[in-house]
């Protein structure tokens, strides 16, 4: 379901501005605009409608990261296919939901959240500001959460896990990828990454409205 207040004069004023000439990339664009809270991303978009950046657009928002073996990984910055706030909230959504499937005492074990040091000021995506997200939305939905104060090497995580007992971990790293790269990586208590009917429920899960 698409939320979208009928009271927000930021957006209309874009709304003149949206039309691309494909119903697609519209669309996208509407629920980009609509879903992202975080001004510097939703500021990128802006700009790239003002500057009629069509096919700047396209790639970013008209396909989606995918959720493989170690998780996702891609550039940080606006865009359906970008490591940002909302793609990081549309996939612990997701992550939730895979794990009352897989792990339904996952509201009492809970999840570990680790994160590095990477950051990009252009869209304010910090690995430290990503987990903190990430551990927002467990929360809200009453799991339990074992976030870590100060970044730390991803086999931390793992450990973790196994140590407390926990559903799940969650590494905010994009691992040996380039500084602009982030990524979101997955572990359980057995020490397996997700499986592939598991990457299957995560990704059908984060397409939808953050809720």
């Amino acid at each position: 379901m698409e939320h979208r207040s009928p009271a927000d004069p930021h957006l209309d004023r874009v709304v003149e501005h949206r039309r691309t000439g494909d119903p697609h990339l519209d669309r996208a664009v509407e629920q980009w605009l609509s879903w992202d809270r975080n001004v510097l991303t939703r500021s990128q978009v802006e700009v790239f409608l003002s500057d009629r950046k069509w096919e700047e657009l396209r790639s970013r928002l008209c396909s989606r990261m995918s959720f493989g073996t170690a998780g996702l990984r891609g550039p940080m910055g606006a865009g359906f296919n970008r490591v940002n706030d909302l793609t990081v909230i549309q996939t612990t959504q997701g992550l939730f939901s895979y794990l009352l499937r897989c792990c339904p005492d996952v509201s009492s074990r809970g999840v570990v959240v680790g994160f590095d040091t990477r950051g990009q000021q252009e869209s304010g995506c910090s690995s430290s500001r990503l987990a903190r997200l990430v551990a927002a939305v467990l929360l809200s939905r009453g799991v339990p959460v074992h976030l870590f104060s100060a970044f730390v090497p991803t086999p931390y995580v793992p450990f973790a896990v196994k140590r407390l007992g926990a559903a799940a971990g969650v590494m905010i790293t994009a691992s040996h990828n380039p500084k602009e790269d982030n990524g979101y990586k997955v572990s359980n208590v057995q020490h397996r990454r997700a499986t592939t009917r598991g990457r299957s429920l995560v990704t059908q899960q984060h397409v939808t409205c953050p809720q």
